[in-house]
């Protein structure tokens, strides 16, 4: 490989190895039950996680581009499900609208993988924003995305959306694929993916390493095979070669 591909392979490298280190974040935070959350861990949260987990998956048909005709991807449950979605902005599409529903009053996790840069909010049913990935620090949407990001963000059990567009600067002619993961409590049962087709250039499962975009979805699948012990917390590692 040339010096400039070894340059790109090790700035990708970084870039995963920060969106893990964020997500192990996450997850210790949440192992360590913080006493000022807005939900309380009940006697639940200390049993040990299940060993195995069903896992649900289905397809949806192209990008929804407006809050009303949102793909819907699943129910949170506390300690019993997790919602995942694949999908892209593919070249030319700005936004894409996705529900979900929180079954039980509890603090939400979020984690978000991408090749390129997006910006994730999550909104109210009315479509008011709660939390912007991209939001002006201080601000409360800010606050409350830097909160998901930590497993800490309060939702009441209902309906919500998520909406995610290119992060400003980043080109409409350019296809941004993303893995995002909601949960609630410390571990999950269940576990249900949705894929919007068409599907993501990128191979979630069996990308090369060499690839730019590869490189950070591969960070997004080490997260995600956690689900094969059934406990919410990350204990692998991302081995990236030339």
């Amino acid at each position: 490989m040339s010096i400039a591909g070894d340059a790109v392979s090790a700035g990708y490298a970084s870039a995963a190895a920060s969106i893990i280190s964020a997500y192990q974040t996450q997850q210790a935070l949440l192992a360590q039950q913080i006493p000022n959350n807005a939900y309380p861990v009940t006697a639940k949260d200390n049993q040990a996680p299940p060993k195995d987990i069903r896992a649900f998956t289905r397809t949806v048909a192209g990008a929804a581009t407006s809050l009303q005709a949102a793909n819907q991807i699943g129910t949170v449950t506390r300690d019993k499900s997790q919602v995942s979605v694949t999908a892209a902005l593919l070249p030319g599409t700005k936004v894409n609208y996705f529900q979900f529903n929180t079954a039980t009053n509890g603090n939400l996790a979020i984690g978000v993988a991408s090749n390129k840069g997006v910006q994730v909010q999550v909104l109210k049913k009315d479509g008011t924003v709660l939390a912007n990935s991209n939001a002006t620090p201080g601000t409360s949407a800010y606050n409350n995305y830097k909160n998901a990001v930590s497993g800490q963000l309060g939702l009441a059990a209902g309906s919500y959306y998520l909406k995610v567009t290119r992060t400003p600067g980043t080109l409409n002619s350019v296809s941004a694929d993303y893995l995002i993961k909601l949960s609630q409590g410390a571990y999950y049962t269940q576990d249900y993916t949705t894929t919007q087709t068409p599907a993501p250039k990128v191979n979630y499962n069996q990308a090369s390493t060499n690839d730019a975009a590869a490189v950070l979805l591969n960070a997004a699948n080490v997260f995600s095979n956690s689900s094969t012990t059934g406990s919410s917390s990350l204990n692998s590692t991302l081995n990236i070669t030339a």
